[in-house]
């Protein structure tokens, strides 16, 4: 066999061990019972038993043919577009070492240098017509947001490949703690980087194909994304230049500076970014519709409107239908107690919005404390109610709701909730003395919330359970006009959408178990071969498997979700990707989570309410506003005289005294 003709076997051998399971089909060979028998334990344990696994697997084919290929024999059922990626990127990439000082302060980034220099030569070659636009810095900008990736990816395979090298040249080493809190040294780490900039990394992929296939994806989609970006500056610049104003498009550098991945991952990594143009001005890109944005834009022009309270503030957009520009709406302080006042006066009347327009999901990184104004952003959730077709005040996501972390701790990430003290009992980890033969990682707790939710005062965070009285009576006064005026509000909100549905999200799962699954996918068990990595991404199937719980819909929801994870993402379904699943109109409490999303949901929601409904929907507003900051309610009590004070056998159907 030449050289040649190896090379190309082992390629192949990459390629099929870094497939995905259901990206394999059976052959008559069988390498290993053995291996069979360990991947269907650990399947049959990730989804809760072996009969639970084989239920689950009628929708793949049955357990006996999946089990076929479980032993790693096989064959792919298409060719794998990411090989050509590792062959000009990683294999075939010139040795590049970037300046010292020039790289940001990852762990192991220096392996990355030549892939990096072959990445920003395809870049230029791909997208040579639009990425002019881009100033230097901000391709800077970009570039570190893929560096961060591509090291989060692959710290602990270089991590575990430099403990070893560093324990034969320095045995002393293996006394960890000692030895990383000891003289700063270099010369194994530099001789470990060296080695990989040179061809050592490709090297070691081919014993972790898996991480070799993520690697070259997250590659191939920032190429992607980057020119995404570029196209739509260009083709929109004019028309941007005049709805901000202060502007001015120029063909060359218009964007100085780019902060990537300012959102989750979706569609083959698209994420939010905020841009830096020539003069200043910050422009937000979102590469998504804004039909919730311009929902919501109408609610609030129609409480405007009335000019009976204080004025709300929108975050302006640009709708270019399959994304969208928008005005960045920075945190800013406040000076005076009466602008904390104003503030949450604004909040009962936007929560009493949200509630009419049945919206969920407004945690903490959806609300902008802009000084006395509260500005919501991401609205992709409104109008999605709950199973009996009605919203409740309480799963906005903007009041205080505890949630239980792994460790039994509580912590709260609502828009009026979250603070810096949340602990939700996860251990992540981090690298310290980067660059040095001491390098070394240390368990550490994910970062705190910011506080750009909650507004500032003299450097405190006054909370809502301080400012109930404006907060109450904003939310009555807002309640009872739309009561009064509800044809009005369902008209200016929802004019001639009826029973079309806006193109929103679907929120199948937290955010939080897609990504907590993610991380743990880093774990060297699972890049070394694509059918460990299937199985525990199957964890996510595991309704496929209960009694009575299985359907065609559900396993199509599945595979989306299967799809998504090993590209990386956080699973997203738009309301047509929703109506769109196969067998959706099958599973009515399925197919509502989509089709339910129109104008009739708001008109449905508003319809009931009254004077009882206020009462209760305050109550419960005020018990969750007590339950996270004690003794609110005895400070209102005390304020409106003593009227409908807890803690004296007041009950919870008697908070609001009005």
């Amino acid at each position: 066999m030449s050289a040649k003709e190896r090379g190309l076997h082992a390629l192949e051998d990459l390629t099929f061990r870094a497939a995905p399971l259901f990206d394999r089909s059976e052959t008559a060979t069988s390498q290993s019972e053995a291996g069979v028998t360990r991947r269907w334990t650990r399947w049959a344990e990730v989804i809760g038993g072996s009969e639970l696994l084989r239920r689950r697997l009628e929708y793949s084919g049955g357990a006996r043919s999946i089990a076929a290929l479980l032993d790693g024999a096989g064959v792919l059922k298409a060719s794998a577009e990411w090989t050509e990626t590792f062959s000009w990127a990683v294999v075939a990439a010139p040795t590049v070492t970037q300046p010292e000082g020039t790289r940001p302060e990852l762990p192991f980034v220096e392996a990355f240098d030549s892939v990096m220099g072959a990445v920003r030569l395809y870049l230029l070659a791909a997208h040579t017509e639009s990425i002019g636009v881009l100033a230097a810095g901000a391709v800077a900008d970009l570039e570190t947001g893929l560096l961060r990736r591509l090291t989060y990816l692959a710290n602990e395979v270089l991590g575990e490949a430099f403990y070893k090298r560093r324990f034969e040249r320095v045995p002393v080493s293996a006394f960890a703690e000692p030895y990383a809190a000891g003289p700063e040294t270099t010369e194994v780490y530099r001789d470990f980087v060296d080695d990989l900039r040179e061809g050592g990394l490709a090297w070691m992929l081919e014993k972790y194909p898996v991480l070799a296939r993520l690697l070259c994806q997250e590659i191939e989609q920032w190429v992607h994304q980057v020119g995404c970006l570029c196209r739509r500056l260009v083709a929109d610049q004019h028309e941007l230049a005049c709805w901000l104003g202060n502007a001015t498009p120029a063909e060359l550098g218009w964007v100085v500076a780019v902060q990537p991945d300012c959102s989750d991952r979706h569609h083959r990594g698209a994420t939010t970014m905020v841009l830096t143009l020539v003069g200043g001005t910050h422009l937000v890109y979102k590469p998504r519709g804004c039909a919730g944005e311009q929902l919501w834009a109408r609610a609030v022009g129609w409480w405007n409107d009335l000019g009976l309270g204080s004025h709300l503030t929108i975050q302006n957009v640009l709708d270019r239908r399959d994304y969208h520009w928008a005005k960045w709406i920075p945190a800013k302080s406040v000076s005076t107690a009466a602008e904390v006042s104003a503030f949450y006066e604004r909040i009962g009347t936007i929560l009493v919005l949200l509630h009419a327009l049945c919206g969920t999901d407004i945690h903490f990184e959806n609300l902008i404390a802009n000084g006395a104004n509260p500005v919501l952003v991401d609205l992709e959730m409104l109008l999605n109610p709950g199973p009996n077709g009605y919203g409740k005040v309480e799963r906005t996501g903007l009041l205080p709701q505890w949630q239980a972390g792994p460790n039994g701790s509580r912590y709260d990430l609502s828009g009026l909730g979250a603070d810096e003290s949340q602990d939700r009992g996860l251990t992540g980890h981090t690298w310290k003395r980067l660059h040095t033969d001491q390098i070394h990682r240390v368990a550490a707790k994910p970062a705190p919330p910011t506080m750009d939710h909650r507004v500032c005062l003299d450097g405190a965070y006054p909370d809502v359970g301080q400012f109930l009285d404006p907060f109450s009576t904003s939310f009555r006064t807002a309640y009872r006009c739309i009561i009064e005026g509800r044809e009005s509000f369902c008209r200016a909100v929802t004019p001639d959408m009826g029973a079309d549905c806006p193109e929103l999200r679907v929120l199948l799962r937290d955010t939080a178990t897609y990504a907590n699954l993610q991380a743990t996918l880093t774990r060297r068990e699972y890049l070394a071969d694509g059918l460990d990595r299937t199985i525990q991404i199957d964890w996510l199937a595991r309704p496929l498997a209960w009694k009575g719980s299985g359907s065609e819909a559900r396993y199509w929801i599945y595979e989306a979700e299967r799809r998504a994870m090993e590209q990386g993402d956080i699973p997203h379904f738009s309301t047509t990707e929703w109506r769109a699943i196969p067998h959706i109109n099958e599973e009515p409490g399925l197919d509502r989570m989509g089709a339910s999303r129109n104008g009739e949901t708001a008109v449905r929601q508003v319809a009931v309410w009254s004077e009882r409904t206020l009462r209760k929907d305050l109550n419960s507003a005020l018990a969750a506003i007590e339950d996270r900051f004690p003794g609110s309610l005895d400070r209102l009590a005390h304020q409106n005289g003593g009227r409908g004070q807890p803690g004296h056998g007041t009950k919870r159907a008697n908070l609001d005294p009005a």
